[in-house]
Order: structure tokens, then sequence, then C-alpha cells
């Protein structure tokens, strides 16, 4: 029970964090965002740049923490690592992170291609499978978060007749900006 509840509360967080999103022709060092970039590979291809920010959540005592890259003018992707809790969570300091399945690694990534638009996006989760990789912190502020990152992730299936569609994401690279209340 406590799995769903967490799987709810990702997803609600992750849709709102999305849709909390705009669009803009404004580059990153106009706005002095963040920046990240990475690669990806398997059923999805290609090299992908754009803003990261990190910011923390609390609703009705769940609490949740997380780094979230995504590009805009269009948007064609998000990137999303996330820790959700029932008690507050502290800004990770530097160090090397778990990336898999909550609640046996530190953090869950998903990565979600909007190439097609919003209505044909897919997303891609450490949540469902055997997906896991690293998120390494090499500097921790109040007002920057730096690291690297790679993980594989899996689309969410539960028809075993079909195989999961998968991604590698690697050569990640970022420094996080406080996010924009």
């Amino acid at each position: 029970m406590r799995r769903i509840t967490y799987l709810i509360a990702i997803t609600w967080i992750a849709g709102l964090l999305t849709l909390s999103c705009s669009e803009s022709s404004v580059g990153n060092d106009d706005l002095g965002l963040g920046n990240a970039t990475f690669s990806v590979s398997g059923d999805v291809e290609g090299s992908k740049s754009g803003m990261a920010d990190f910011s923390g959540f609390n609703m009705n005592n769940l609490y949740s923490w997380d780094i979230s890259i995504h590009d805009f003018d269009p948007q064609t992707f998000s990137l999303q690592f996330m820790i959700v809790s029932d008690s507050e969570i502290e800004q990770p300091s530097t160090g090397t992170y778990s990336i898999g399945n909550e609640p046996d690694s530190d953090f869950t990534a998903s990565f979600t291609d909007t190439e097609d638009g919003f209505d044909n996006s897919v997303e891609y989760s450490t949540l469902f499978g055997e997906y896991s990789g690293t998120l390494t912190i090499t500097e921790s502020g109040s007002d920057v978060i730096k690291g690297t990152f790679s993980f594989t992730a899996g689309e969410e299936n539960f028809d075993p007749e079909v195989p999961n569609r998968e991604v590698s994401v690697t050569n990640g690279e970022f420094e996080a900006r406080p996010r924009m209340q």
C-alpha cells in the first residue's frame, strides 16, 4: 500500500512540475537558469540539453525533493531525479547516490520524451523493473547543485507479452539552480 501511495505521489508531483514549466524564447544564461546535458540511447536516441533546477516540496506531510531538467521552445523532454518521504528531506550533500526503485535506492529517475507532443509523450522510469544508475553530486549549496548522472529506465508495462521499451541515459552533467517559485 505504501508503494502505491509513493507511485501516486510521484506521478502527481511530476505532473505538477511539468505543468509549471512554461515555454520561453529567452536563453538560460539570460535568466540565470541552470543547465544540463546528456545522451540518451535505446527507444529514444540523441544528445539533449536544457535548463536544470532543484526544489523541495511538502504537501500534507508528504515530502519530496527533486532535480528537474527540461528543454523549452519547444519542450521535447523532461528528466527528473526525486526523493519522496513521509518525513522532512534535507538537500543532499556531495556524494554518489543510487538511482533505482523506491525505497531500495536514494533517488528515482524518470525521462519523459515529449518530442511528439504531450499527448503522445512516453515516460521511462526506474520505478518499474530492475533499472538503476548513479547520481553524483559534486557541489551542493543553497544557490547551486552540480553533478553527473547515468541510469537505465523503462516504460511502465503491465502486459507480460509486450517487451518493455527502454532508454539508457549517459554522460549526464548538470548545474542546477533553485526553482523559481
